[in-house]
């Protein structure tokens, strides 16, 4: 799988550290790109239970930490690629 773009969230109403999450898209040329996450700073809470300081989630709401951005997203590097299925079958 290939990761196409982070796209920064802005939350105006949450502490000055955890203001920015970015949603993680997964990329390819053959159709257009999905939303498979998302990742941020961890909170306090999470941190004390025992996860890193960034935290990504899936589109089941799994975490998955790391140290650094780069550890976090490390999750999502060894899952197939997502791909629309454009066939019916029979009922």
């Amino acid at each position: 799988m290939r990761l196409y773009c982070l796209v920064t969230k802005y939350h105006e109403h949450a502490e000055e550290a955890y203001r920015v999450s970015y949603a993680i898209y997964e990329g390819n040329p053959a159709w257009p790109a999905l939303p498979i996450g998302h990742i941020r700073r961890a909170y306090s809470v999470e941190v004390d239970d025992g996860h890193a300081e960034w935290i990504a989630f899936d589109r089941q709401s799994r975490p998955f930490s790391g140290e650094t951005p780069e550890a976090a997203l490390e999750a999502f590097a060894d899952r197939p690629s997502w791909q629309p299925c454009h066939h019916l079958e029979p009922l």
